[in-house]
This record gives structure tokens, sequence and C-alpha cells, in this order.
């Protein structure tokens, strides 16, 4: 009898370490909304961006007004540890919102913080997962800013939870030391089923060539901070360097992608899975199309154009019903070319 008991025990203890192990996963694992299945204006933003109050060779008013002039619809002026007041530079058509850049002695993470109130003041030293919650508790969001150039490892972006997303691409770190590119970091928390969307930016200091240089498209109801926090938190964008992208989406079993000239479009899915479209011609591509696999997971795109800018895609996570329709749909295929050969035999 005891052992018996003793044999239940540890079962149960198994069972619920899976449990705790999958709940740990999937928590984490946000539901991006498509934004090209979604009503709304598209708008241009940046959203790690310095001034004179920290890091940046310029004021406040100065750098808006550059990216104003850039075309730009939302700016998040994120000045370490130092927020501005933004409260004179909003209008119908332009939207400026306070945010952060944060780090901690107790993480090697550097935190975009987004939407943060004037009032927020943290400790230098307190650990990185309670530098997020106090963020989201004062109405903000996170962001993990340049993963390669802080030589972040997979297993500490784990260990975080609650974060909106990671920088796919990062200007300053990418023209300084060639570490700008995060979409290794993003594709290893995709793996792992932790579904995050991805942002381009500038972090823009003092060198004012880098202006412009990394963005996301995001799509909301209104130009309101309210409604572009919506969207950044549910993945409503995309990110580029240049390209456009103008349709993602899953369609019987494919996925199909339409975009500015481009000479090459990857798409990338779990583990080695993935494809490489390239023209045939040797000109350029504005769409292509990939059948992915039943166990692919998720799909996102990338886009790259003759001057080597590229555009991502976020995520889209493969559900059953998407693999069912490009069945259903080749099996009705086959049944109408078998009646079709039926016929002409039956003539």
């Amino acid at each position: 009898m005891y052992n018996y008991l003793n044999f239940a025990v540890r079962r149960l203890f198994c069972f619920t370490g899976l449990c705790l192990i999958s709940f740990t996963l999937y928590a984490n694992a946000q539901d991006i909304i498509n934004p090209f299945e979604q009503a709304g204006d598209w708008h241009k933003a940046a959203l790690h961006v310095h001034t004179s109050t920290s890091v940046g060779d310029v004021n406040v008013a100065i750098r808006i007004a550059q990216y104003r002039a850039k075309g730009f619809d939302v700016v998040f002026v994120t000045d370490k540890t130092k927020t501005n007041d933004l409260s004179g530079f909003n209008n119908k058509k332009f939207l400026a919102i306070n945010g952060l850049e944060l780090t901690t002695t107790a993480s090697p993470c550097h935190f975009l913080c987004l939407n943060t109130p004037r009032s927020l003041k943290l400790a230098d030293n307190i650990p990185g997962q309670q530098l997020i919650n106090e963020v989201k508790r004062s109405g903000g969001e996170v962001i993990i800013a340049h993963p390669y150039w802080n030589n972040i490892t997979l297993q500490r972006l784990l260990e975080l939870q609650d974060y909106i997303g990671i920088e796919v691409y990062n200007a300053v770190c990418d023209k300084s030391n060639a570490r700008g590119y995060g979409n290794v970091h993003w594709d290893q928390l995709l793996n792992q089923k932790r579904y995050l969307p991805a942002i381009a930016v500038d972090d823009t200091h003092k060198d004012g060539s880098i202006l412009a240089l990394g963005w996301i498209m995001i799509k909301t109801k209104e130009l309101t901070a309210e409604s572009v926090m919506n969207s950044l938190r549910s993945g409503c964008y995309y990110a580029s360097c240049g390209p456009t992208i103008e349709d993602f989406k899953i369609e019987n079993g494919f996925v199909n992608i339409k975009c500015s000239p481009a000479v090459q479009i990857n798409f990338f899915a779990s583990a080695h899975l993935g494809r490489v479209i390239r023209p045939k011609d040797g000109n350029s591509l504005t769409e292509a199309q990939w059948k992915f696999s039943p166990n692919c997971g998720f799909v996102r795109a990338e886009v790259i154009d003759a001057q080597g800018n590229h555009a991502w895609t976020n995520p889209i996570v493969i559900k059953a019903t998407d693999n069912q329709a490009g069945i259903q749909k080749k099996n009705k295929t086959v049944k109408n070319r078998k009646r079709g050969n039926n016929a002409q035999q039956n003539k």
C-alpha cells in the first residue's frame, strides 16, 4: 500500500510539474493580431528615441521636428532614466508619448519602457522582472532592447515574463558595431512558443545620420495613446527599415505576402522550416507564396529590397484549422479531377 501511494504521489508531482511548465510557456504567449485583417489606419511610429535630456544631441522639440519632417505620426521619446514634458507636441495628426530606456544592475537587459508616467521612479538595482512589473503597474509596457548588442541569452529571455516584444533591428547597434539584428533571438523565443511581435528602431543618440532607419507601421482605430498601446500589445503592426508590406495572410494552407519591390522574400517557421523566394528573372518580387507544413508552429515573413533594407511581419500562429483548410481544398481538387476523368471515360 505504501509503495502504491508513493508511486501515486510521484506521478502527481510529475504531472503538476508538466502542467506548470506548459502554463509558463503558454501564459506568456500573447495573441498576436494580424494587422492586415483589421480595420483602422496605418501610422509610422518611432519607438526608441533619445534627446539631450539624456544621451541625445538635440532637445525634445528639435528631435520631434526631425521625425515629423520624415513623415512619422507617432514618436515615443525614451530617454534614459528621465521622462519629458510632451504636452505641447500633440495634435490630431501627431502623437508624442513618453517612455524610458531603463537598466538595472541585476540584469544584463536594457528595457524599453513605453507610455510611462513622469512620476515613475525605480531603483537601479531591482530585479529585471520587478522592473517589468512596476512599469506595467504604472500603465506602461516593456520591450527588450537590442538583445544581440547586450549579448542576451535565450535563458535570460525566457526567465523574464510579460514583456510585449523584442527589437528585431536597432540602427545604432547595427551602424556602430554590426550587432543590430535580433532576428535569431526572436526566432529562438518563437520556437519556445513565446509568440511575441518585434519592432525596428533607430535608438537615436548623437549621430544625426541615424534617423528614420528603423520604425514600425502600426494600425490603429484612432490616433490616441490608448489606441497605439492597444495595437502594440496585440502586435498589430509590422517593422521596417524601408520596404512596405501591403498584405500578409494565411489562406487554404498557404502563406501569402504582397510588398514593395524586393530581391528576396524569406518565410520563417519553427525549427529549420522555412523558404527563400527569389525572382526567377533576376528583377524583383512584389508577392510570394509558400505552402507551409502542418507542424510549422508559426509563420513570419521578411522582405529584403535592392538596397539591403529589411521589413518583418509579426508571426502568425498556425492552428489546426489553417492546415485543415488547405487539406480540404486539395481533397476537393483531387475529387473534381477524378470526376472529370470518369466522365471522359464514360464517353
